[in-house]
């Protein structure tokens, strides 16, 4: 079933201008770098598309810590990439983020759906 990508953001970012984070991230063993990387990506717009250089600008990280961060990511399953060829930008989905009674997000340019 197809969500309403916008309510989804708008229940992420809040109407304050503040994003939700899930709690379950900061219990982690994983890197600070990788916990700041999350809470960034799902802070940005949902017709974002990210690059690596992208979020290595938007968190002053360099382009090697923001790949390891999203491998870090995926390993503990907040976060798969779909890679939709050589040259273009990655999609994101956020697993597990029931506390908006959906279980995933896509940013990138897929559709989010509720499962």
């Amino acid at each position: 079933m197809s969500v309403n990508k916008q309510k989804i953001q708008r229940d992420i970012q809040g109407r304050s201008g503040y994003t939700k984070v899930p709690n379950k991230i900061w219990g982690l063993k994983i890197s600070q770098k990788s916990k700041i990387i999350y809470v960034y990506l799902i802070s940005q717009a949902e017709s974002w598309e990210p690059s690596i250089r992208d979020i290595a600008l938007g968190t002053g990280y360099n382009s090697d810590s923001v790949m390891r961060a999203i491998k870090e990511l995926t390993r503990c399953n907040m976060v798969s990439t779909v890679s939709r060829g050589s040259g273009l930008r990655n999609e994101y989905i956020f697993n597990d983020l029931k506390e908006w009674n959906f279980d995933l997000l896509i940013i990138g340019d897929g559709d989010a759906v509720e499962i």
